[in-house]
């Protein structure tokens, strides 16, 4: 993982990225916390459980070993990315808050040739280590790093809605917010 004082990017859900900055400020109360010009991209300065992000509602994922930076070029971000020889991978790239004018595909592609150049080999089902890539329209920024939680997506939400859940009831609370609540309340 990261070594002491290294910078983490915890990457949120777009849901209500208030409650969600709340949410990773106690479940990584070890860390030092700060906010960055993007809505919903955290740093993380210190050693945490980054594994915290997989119980978490607000948090797709943290990304580990990696960096942010301003969005140039594609060729400027294969700058920054160290590869190394890496068994079962994927690249995940996705979007916050609009498009930054490049395809995430390509992107997948680029990074994905970097590893595969290092000796890497490649898993798209079922990977042991994801490489995950954050374009942040919000700020024109972007993130990458090894990524430690879910990722982008629902992830079962859906299937929690209120008239779905037994013995529902009108004044329910919304499952990512009970969950929410309860993490920013037990850490």
């Amino acid at each position: 993982m990261l070594q002491p004082n290294a910078t983490a990017i915890i990457a949120l859900r777009g849901w209500h990225p208030a409650i969600a900055r709340a949410e990773a400020k106690a479940m990584f109360a070890d860390s030092d916390i700060a906010r960055t010009d993007s809505r919903r991209l955290l740093t993380a300065t210190g050693e945490s459980d980054w594994k915290n992000a997989e119980l978490m509602s607000g948090c797709e994922c943290v990304l580990v070993n990696g960096g942010i930076s301003k969005w140039t070029s594609l060729e400027d971000l294969l700058q920054h990315i160290q590869s190394e020889k890496v068994d079962d991978m994927a690249i995940e790239c996705w979007r916050h808050e609009g498009k930054i004018p490049v395809a995430t595909k390509d992107i997948e592609r680029q990074v994905g040739g970097l590893f595969h150049d290092k000796g890497s080999t490649f898993n798209l089902e079922n990977p042991k280590r994801r490489f995950g890539i954050v374009l942040d329209n919000s700020a024109g920024n972007v993130a990458w790093g090894w990524m430690i939680g879910q990722g982008p997506g629902k992830h079962g939400w859906s299937a929690m809605r209120a008239n779905k859940r037994p013995f529902f009831r009108p004044v329910s609370l919304e499952p990512r917010l009970a969950r929410a609540a309860v993490n920013i309340a037990a850490g």
